[in-house]
């Protein structure tokens, strides 16, 4: 190939999602270079497939061989590249989907090949087959047009005012996806230009903590209703960004915050602006306190612990 197509929401993908995660710019960087390097030995003919020494593998990364390692069976978990140790000494590193991103010249260099040898061709010039054709497009148009005279016309149905009456297929299939839309974004607007969501809610949450697509379309489903779809993406952005949700990523603690099914179901959104977000875990209070000298987190659950305990606060 002589170049990939590398789309702009790539790093919003699912598993590199995932890999941001884990291994930060680092993996990212890595899954790109070693996509490079397969596309640059494969043809329209070979495996998608490289065989590298572990010693070249650590000069194309810049790391040293253990962080080598580590990524290279990260990038195989998740399941982007396929790595198999050949003798301890080499690596065998697949990705069967980088086909879909080939370029154009490729493509085209590929299906040139297949296709088929020129017609025989009749007397007059033309080709037998193409002969055929044109015999067939007179048949096809002469029975067109006496189908056509003796087909009643049809009248769409209308409502009272005269405008054309929506079926309830139609209208179930916008509300999905509409539906679609706010969960997933848009993919016929990626930057989102027609007033549409460049991504959707299931992008704004952490990846740990997404759950399955099927759960949460089914909890978006339960309480969505036209008037509070603004209201619930816009609970998503301030409760991602929220120092409940931060602390516990920074600490390793993601395991504590809701999935993103359970959050919809228990109308998370109507606790923005209340304050309940505010408090972070206790592991970061513990953290900032140690790193600087006379740190006191003066927070919400502070107001409140040293509340009197008549049932008032102050």
């Amino acid at each position: 190939m002589r170049w990939i197509k590398h789309m702009a929401m790539s790093h919003l993908d699912e598993k590199l999602s995932i890999l941001i995660e884990e291994m930060g710019m680092h993996g990212y960087g890595a899954w790109w270079i070693i996509l490079e390097r397969i596309a640059m030995q494969v043809t329209e003919d070979s495996e998608p497939t490289v065989r590298l020494s572990l010693r070249v593998c650590s000069q194309l990364l810049k790391t040293h061989l253990p962080l080598t390692k580590k990524t290279l069976n990260t990038l195989h978990e998740i399941g982007l590249v396929i790595v198999n140790y050949v003798d301890d000494k080499y690596v065998e590193l697949s990705v069967p989907n980088i086909i879909k991103y080939r370029d154009e010249w490729t493509r085209k260099k590929s299906n040139a090949k297949t296709k088929t040898p020129e017609l025989l061709r009749s007397d007059s010039g033309d080709c037998q087959e193409s002969l055929r054709c044109k015999e067939v497009e007179v048949e096809v148009e002469v029975e067109t047009e006496v189908e056509r005279e003796n087909t009643p016309p049809i009248v769409p149905p209308t409502g009272g005012n005269g405008t054309r009456k929506k079926s309830r297929s139609s209208k179930s299939d916008e509300v999905n996806q509409a539906i679609e839309r706010e969960l997933f974004g848009s993919d016929d607007d990626p930057i989102g230009l027609d007033d549409e969501p460049a991504v959707g809610i299931w992008q704004l949450w952490i990846p740990s903590r997404r759950g399955t697509k099927e759960e949460v379309r089914k909890a978006y489903k339960q309480v969505r209703k036209p008037d509070n779809v603004a209201a619930i993406r816009a609970g998503v952005e301030e409760f991602m960004r929220s120092l409940y949700v931060t602390s516990r990523i920074e600490t390793g603690n993601a395991g504590f915050i809701k999935h993103l099914a359970t959050w919809l179901r228990a109308r998370g959104w109507e606790e923005a602006g209340t304050g309940a977000w505010d408090e972070p875990c206790q592991e970061w209070k513990r953290i900032h306190a140690s790193e600087q000298p006379g740190f006191n987190y003066n927070g919400p659950c502070r107001v409140i612990n040293f509340a009197p305990r008549d049932g008032t606060l102050g």
